[in-house]
């Protein structure tokens, strides 16, 4: 995630994947990719951790979006399968329970 709060305390955490493109970039000369994140920021989501209901209803609904708009066919049957195996049967790849889009 690209906010200030993240930068600072997270020491530029949410240009993670800038870092793997340009690994030889120094931390504060990295940018921001465009690289899909949590929607929120590291502390909010790390707090929600604490909160495994919370945080599984939550991280459910991401999965099942980034499914939806980027997983290849191979990748959906896959999550698919995995999805029956942990309990997560029925999850659907469209619908309105989906709210939470990816940001680009």
């Amino acid at each position: 995630n690209n906010t200030l709060f993240t930068s600072w305390f997270f020491i530029e955490i949410g240009r993670q994947a800038d870092h793997h493109d340009r690994g030889e970039t120094h931390f504060w000369e990295l940018e921001n990719v465009g690289a899909p994140n949590t929607g929120w920021g590291y502390f909010t989501i790390f707090a929600l951790a604490l909160v495994p209901p919370i945080w599984h209803w939550y991280m459910r609904k991401r999965l099942a979006t980034w499914d939806e708009k980027f997983a290849t066919s191979e990748e959906k049957a896959i999550a698919t399968r995995i999805n029956k195996e942990v309990g997560y049967e029925g999850t659907s790849f469209k619908g309105d329970e989906l709210s939470f889009p990816i940001e680009n």
